[in-house]
């Protein structure tokens, strides 16, 4: 048996490799014991090869016990002495990359920095298991200076938040053991002021500023300046916020058309003015062709009686 895994007493065979895996919470999972190990490593056919893949600490030890016998009496040994041995180490796996990926909660399309989405997002951290995730949540209002960001949360997060309140995340990742760090910025909502944010790849004080020297905000959140040429306007780079402006339009359209078929049979019982006009002439031409008839008929019969 193995005391430091307080492994039970077991046939090792010759040679037993023992392998405990701890994960990420610090849970120290039960030990593999693979048997026999150094008799299966000398041959070619046996499969001796561990492969570990998940992130973690690793613990491994090799138990073998040696024979000796230094006395023989006709091929007989006496009293053989053995000697145990135990070489072991440890080692850790840790995912060098430090990176959280949003994703949209509706399209399921990965958000780039600066991003901006009607639906919100969710945090998958591509099975990284050591990196921490601060989430910075901010909410904007109009103010009477203009757009006022206040801070509502900031926190850590976890594999699989989802975040759908509409406003600007910041989360930031770092890396404990590469000690990389990186920040990404995501909009959620479709109002002008966060697409124009996004669009525009600029803080809340410096669109106030856009603002107040006389730029306007369009709806697709590009910001024209003052005598700007329609053909010099900047159109919106991301396709998240391409994604959003054509969302509206749609949602626009369908409003537009709704209202339409609303007040349709109100129309089709009003005459333009070009029907009344084709139809006060038609019966005019059709009274006119009566009074012919009738005074070619009456002198007509006139001549008849004379």
């Amino acid at each position: 048996y193995d005391q430091y895994f307080q492994t039970e007493k077991t046939d090792m065979g010759r040679g037993t490799l023992i392998i405990r895996y701890t994960d990420e919470e610090g849970v120290k999972h039960e030990p593999e014991i693979y048997t026999n190990y150094l008799e299966a490593n000398a041959t070619t056919s046996a499969d001796t090869i561990v492969r570990l893949f998940e992130e973690g600490d690793y613990e491994v030890a090799l138990d073998y016990k040696v024979k000796n016998v230094p006395r023989k009496v006709a091929e007989i040994e006496v009293v053989p002495e053995y000697s145990d041995y135990r070489i072991s180490f440890a080692f850790s796996v840790r995912n060098g990359n430090c990176m959280v990926y949003p994703f949209d909660v509706k399209t399921g399309r990965e958000l780039t920095d600066e991003a901006i989405t009607p639906n919100g997002f969710k945090l998958d951290m591509a099975k990284s298991k050591y990196l921490t995730i601060d989430v910075k949540y901010a909410r904007v209002s109009q103010g009477a200076n203009g757009y006022v960001e206040d801070v509502r949360f900031n926190r850590p997060a976890q594999d699989g938040d989802e975040y759908t309140d509409e406003g600007i995340y910041t989360f930031s990742v770092k890396n404990l053991y590469t000690g990389e760090s990186t920040t990404k910025r995501v909009y959620v909502g479709d109002e002008d002021y966060l697409m124009a944010l996004s669009v525009n790849n600029i803080s809340v004080p410096d669109l106030n500023e856009r603002l107040a020297t006389g730029a306007v905000m369009q709806s697709d959140g590009v910001l024209t300046e003052p005598g700007m040429a329609e053909d010099e306007r900047t159109e919106p780079t991301s396709a998240a916020v391409a994604s959003v402006f054509q969302e509206k339009q749609t949602s626009s359209q369908e409003n537009r058309e709704e209202a339409n078929t609303a007040v349709e049979p109100i129309k089709s019982q009003q005459a333009s003015p070009s029907t009344l006009v084709v139809l006060i002439a038609m019966i005019t031409c059709f009274a006119a062709a009566v009074a012919v008839f009738f005074a070619v008929k009456s002198r007509s019969k006139k001549s008849t009686d004379e």
